[in-house]
């Protein structure tokens, strides 16, 4: 539903010939007025008829299911009708991220209702998404993908910008490895070898969203092992890990993909078990801060880095595309300008 309302704002009506034509321009500014409403009522009529023929095809052909990744997929599907004010057109979507196979799974956060569209940040179109349940379903379709498994080894931390030798269970004289950290590893079986940590999410991540941003909630565990040359690997000790991260409100665009960051702001560890004795906690901490943090942080930041695409819109150019967070929200917001064939089939200015 919506009303229409349309202005000519000069009317000019002059009449010319005999006596009838003198007297009629006499009531001209009457007459003009006549049509000029006349002509407010078609304009609207066509437009309606616009919209109603045109639009809803238009919107048909907008994607509503997007491949993130191989197996990851996000279903765009709209939430409530399109809503058109004097100044914007606004928009609800689901965003929901499913893994194959796993599309119709009770277990994916359900998107709940969100508040009307109240400030379109000055643009022409806003899509609204409801970001805790966006977040919610793509930390569900990772957990049951089995991505949420990281071995960490010499090649991980090459990736990430550190040397392998952190990993060697001694290193005397510099103390600058994991069995200097943690000294109950250098003095185990494991003395000329190295370890070998494996992190393992137990649960789906959840976000909490407000207008600063997405804080994520993690846990699992991290199992440590010996790996001495020519022998089978030793169970070292075990430590169960809750993470707190946030994905601060400056995302962006990359092209049509949304991106950002994600920083981890604590971390908890707590030994589980263990097979060398007391774990010291203060050296496992110094191992976090040192090593595993930024690994951590760097498997994050490729998934964020890489970003998530929006449905393209046929014969649409985006213009000054904007993101912000709102309560549970993720507000697209942009200008735009349409090329398709409804400009030359009713000879319209793109």
């Amino acid at each position: 539903t919506g009303s229409c309302s349309a202005n000519v704002g000069g009317l000019d009506i002059t009449f010319h010939g005999d006596v009838i034509d003198s007297i009629l321009n006499l009531f001209k500014s009457a007459i003009s007025d006549y049509v000029k409403g006349q002509i407010n009522g078609i304009l609207c009529n066509e437009i309606k008829d616009l919209v109603n023929s045109q639009a809803n095809a238009l919107l048909k052909q907008i994607p509503t299911s997007v491949e993130i990744t191989d197996g990851f997929n996000i279903d765009y599907s709209l939430t409530n009708n399109p809503t058109v004010s004097s100044s914007a057109a606004a928009v609800g979507m689901l965003g929901e991220v499913w893994y194959t196979g796993h599309h119709a799974d009770p277990a994916i956060p359900a998107a709940q209702p969100m508040a009307a569209i109240s400030n379109t940040n000055g643009k022409m179109f806003c899509a609204e998404l409801e970001a805790e349940s966006v977040i919610g379903s793509a930390g569900y379709a990772a957990q049951v993908s089995g991505i949420m498994h990281l071995t960490v080894n010499g090649a991980i931390l090459s990736a990430a910008g550190l040397s392998t030798s952190y990993l060697n269970c001694s290193c005397p004289g510099t103390g600058q490895c994991i069995g200097g950290f943690i000294p109950q590893i250098a003095n185990s079986t494991c003395t000329n070898g190295i370890v070998s940590i494996e992190l393992v999410s137990s649960m789906a991540p959840t976000a909490h969203v407000n207008s600063t941003g997405a804080f994520l909630s993690f846990a699992g565990t991290m199992d440590f092992k010996g790996n001495n040359p020519g022998q089978s690997p030793t169970e070292l000790f075990t430590v169960a890990v809750t993470l707190s991260a946030v994905i601060p409100a400056d995302l962006h665009f990359s092209g049509w993909k949304i991106s950002g960051s994600v920083h981890v702001t604590r971390a908890g560890l707590t030994v589980q078990s263990s097979a060398i004795g007391n774990v010291d906690q203060a050296g496992l901490e110094q191992l976090w801060q040192i090593v595993l943090l930024a690994v951590v942080e760097g498997e994050l930041n490729s998934v964020t880095n890489a970003g998530i695409a929006l449905p393209a819109i046929p014969d649409f150019t985006v213009v000054s595309p904007v993101l912000s967070f709102g309560d549970r929200s993720l507000l697209v917001c942009f200008d735009g300008k349409y090329t398709g064939p409804l400009i030359q089939q009713y000879n319209l200015k793109a």
